[in-house]
């Protein structure tokens, strides 16, 4: 008949658009498809090709619309409500991507409601077979409305792509209707918890850690964050964890699933160590330095504390310390209640002959962790 003939054209017409089958590469060697169409092809390309395989589902989509929609053409279908139908293609969108979603309109009777079935075992994701109801097709429940409510619970199944299909039976004009139906493919995970320090694979005492929580397909809104014995703060880039005491520090998250349940989404430790000492400086010499000019340590302001290679933002305060000049084999040594020296020093600096040394000692730190510390001494001969 015409409509077989049609359908069968159908059939044809998305078999080949969906055809993948191996191709040679320059070289000669026989390749998957995907091989040849993405691995090593410039973003453009690969751009083009998706673009393309979007355009062809969406006007097979609508060659099938069309056709399911010829068979009803001779028939009246009587609904009494209308409804607007939203379904998103995706409920979790990546920043930068966009929300897509198709609306339509939606018509149904609350008299006449239908019965729902879905299969009791999944399909593989390539798996074209339409659904033959079975004792054991499972009923799906109805709403008020008489919207099917498909639940399909992943405990026992394993990490991989899933879907299911079933059939609507619906009182027509002229009996019982059947309309098969398919599940998109869906992913299957176990949840994956991701816990970045966003400085550096340890937390300090003293200071605000920010960190990055995140878990694979769940917005941030339904994660729910803790780490006992540490003060732990949500803030507008991530999280900001403030050390206690302890050696340790144990993050935990769980997530709020569509259901309203609660589900463990794993742990992850950490070490916290105490700020590391700065690196005091004179005359822009440190610890390290033997020798320094005789200019320019007579114009050196004072002692300086700096956090050499250290990702975080510190402040180090300079509480005092003590110069020591040997001259005449007397040792005099002055001392300055800031970072900066004090007119005695400034005097006894300019009487330094080159040859001699002078001594940078008892240098005192106020932390950001509130300890105050006593940095290594510096040695210096005057060139």
């Amino acid at each position: 008949t015409k409509e077989l003939a049609y359908g069968e054209r159908l059939k044809e017409s998305i078999e080949t658009t969906f055809s993948f089958p191996q191709m040679e590469d320059a070289g000669g060697v026989l390749r998957d498809w995907e091989y040849i169409k993405f691995y090593h092809v410039p973003l453009a390309a690969l751009v083009t090709e998706i673009s393309t395989i979007e355009s062809n589902v969406k006007r097979v989509e609508t060659e099938v619309m069309t056709d399911i929609m010829s068979n009803f053409e001779a028939k009246s279908y009587k609904f009494t409500n209308l409804d607007a139908m939203v379904i998103p293609e995706s409920s979790y969108i990546l920043r930068g991507d966009s929300f897509r979603a198709k609306v339509f309109l939606g018509a149904y009777d609350k008299n006449n409601q239908p019965s729902i079935y879905r299969n009791t075992d999944p399909l593989s994701p390539t798996d074209t077979t339409v659904f033959e109801k079975s004792e054991d097709a499972v009923k799906l429940d109805l709403d008020e409305n008489g919207f099917g409510m498909l639940t399909i619970p992943t405990n026992s199944m394993g990490v991989g792509k899933y879907k299911w299909n079933g059939i609507i039976e619906y009182n027509g004009p002229e009996g019982i209707v059947e309309v098969p139906y398919t599940t998109p493919a869906f992913d299957v995970a176990t949840p994956s918890l991701v816990v970045s320090p966003t400085k550096m694979n340890v937390f300090y005492r003293g200071l605000p850690n920010p960190i990055e929580v995140s878990v694979p397909g769940i917005a941030q809104e339904q994660l729910r964050v803790s780490c006992p014995g540490h003060n732990l703060t949500k803030g507008s880039d991530g999280w900001v964890i403030n050390p206690g005491k302890g050696k340790e520090a144990v993050i935990s998250v769980s997530a709020t699933m569509p259901d309203g349940s609660s589900q463990n989404m794993g742990k992850k430790d950490f070490r916290v160590k105490r700020i590391p000492d700065p690196v005091p400086k004179f005359a822009g010499k440190k610890p390290s330095d033997n020798t320094v000019k005789a200019a320019e340590m007579k114009i050196a302001a004072g002692v300086r504390a700096d956090m050499e290679a250290f990702d975080f933002d510190v402040k180090v305060t300079v509480k005092s310390f003590s110069m020591v000049f040997i001259r005449d084999g007397q040792v005099i040594e002055k001392s300055s209640n800031s970072n900066r020296v004090t007119d005695e020093m400034k005097a006894n600096m300019q009487k330094v002959r080159k040859g001699q040394k002078i001594y940078v000692e008892k240098i005192m730190v106020k932390m950001p962790d509130g300890t105050t510390r006593q940095l290594a001494n510096i040695s210096l001969k005057v060139t």
